[in-house]
């Protein structure tokens, strides 16, 4: 199984996926670390290798981030990939990266389902805030902070109790609404915060969610771009594909050419040592006797050795010397110690 697994990765590296097997090999350990299953983990392999094309990262760091957001969500194959997809589109049409969104995404995605949202509502909202200037972190805690306020019900503090009836709503009401539309509700919230009064709006906002949820903020001013976000991820044939065709643009540049071209070359090179393999071992076999013996006869003989091994290091000194007396330019072409550097 392990040979075959080395052939399938071979083959991917010198014909489908510009990374070099090396690389295949590290991606593949980090998803099986990861808890992906050996029958799954090529397949696996090669759509996280494309999704590491796409996204300029490496394919450890994909294959580590994919595989813990695939266990996360309960995913399949299919469905990891489609998440991928997401995070490609987003990172293609707005001001999110990729890179930004799976650390968004491996920070929150999970609770976020846990409190109603889908997946995708997840990633658009957290594109949204990454895309006003929050790092990924401080927009994963301010979602985080926003579910658990919304999800409370009749354990809402009174701080959280009188925000909600300020906003004209009832914690337990928007709690039993939240597992079939979480979204509505978030976007219901921030709605009628951004119908307050400007002074009102932080001091409300921070009664609700907190003042750790700071990259919510932003959103009351760009509610109509959050909505348009998260509705382009509703229809999935807005994103379908989205890897793949970011993995075909970029394998045709210069770069992955010379990469693939380079990973042909490596197997060559791995299929050689392969074949040599044997032979390299029954010399080093052949070998070891005449070893052992030598260190016999070294130990034996430590001052014997340790005199030539004094005379040797004189002669690297004194031509290390002299390099470097000519370097600085203070022996000329006919000097002496140009000549006793010369025949040395």
């Amino acid at each position: 199984e392990l040979k075959a697994f080395e052939s399938a990765l071979r083959r991917l590296s010198r014909s489908e996926i510009p990374l070099a097997v090396e690389e295949l090999a590290e991606l593949a350990a980090a998803a099986s670390a990861s808890g992906i299953a050996d029958n799954d983990l090529e397949a696996f392999t090669r759509q996280v290798a494309k999704s590491a094309v796409a996204w300029s990262v490496s394919g450890d760091y994909a294959g580590e981030s994919l595989a813990k957001i695939k266990s996360a969500l309960g995913l399949t194959i299919d469905e990891t990939a489609r998440y991928a997809d997401a995070i490609n589109y987003l990172s293609d049409t707005s001001a999110s990266e990729a890179p930004d969104l799976i650390e968004f995404a491996r920070r929150v995605a999970a609770d976020g389902k846990i409190a109603g949202f889908t997946n995708e509502q997840v990633l658009a909202l957290g594109s949204s805030m990454i895309a006003m200037g929050a790092q990924s972190d401080v927009a994963a805690t301010s979602l985080r902070n926003a579910q658990r306020a919304l999800t409370r019900g009749a354990s809402a503090t009174n701080r959280q109790s009188a925000a909600f009836a300020k906003l004209g709503l009832n914690a337990e009401d928007v709690a039993k609404a939240m597992p079939n539309d979480a979204l509505g509700q978030f976007l219901l919230v921030l709605d009628r915060i951004r119908n307050l009064d400007q002074h009102e709006q932080i001091a409300t906002m921070s009664d609700l969610f907190g003042d750790e949820a700071r990259a919510l903020m932003p959103l009351l001013s760009q509610l109509d771009q959050v909505k348009e976000t998260t509705g382009a991820l509703s229809d999935e044939t807005n994103y379908l594909g989205s890897v793949q065709k970011e993995f075909e643009t970029r394998s045709r540049t210069g770069r992955y050419a010379l990469q693939r071209f380079n990973n042909q070359l490596r197997d060559v090179a791995i299929s050689i040592g392969q074949a040599l393999l044997p032979a390299m071992k029954n010399v080093l076999e052949a070998s070891s006797p005449m070893l052992l013996a030598f260190a016999d006869w070294a130990q034996q003989n430590d001052k014997l050795v340790a005199g030539i091994a004094a005379a040797v290091g004189g002669l690297v000194a004194l031509r290390v010397a002299i390099a470097g007396l000519r370097f600085v330019g203070l022996l000329g072409k006919g000097g002496a110690l140009s000549l006793l550097s010369a025949g040395m």
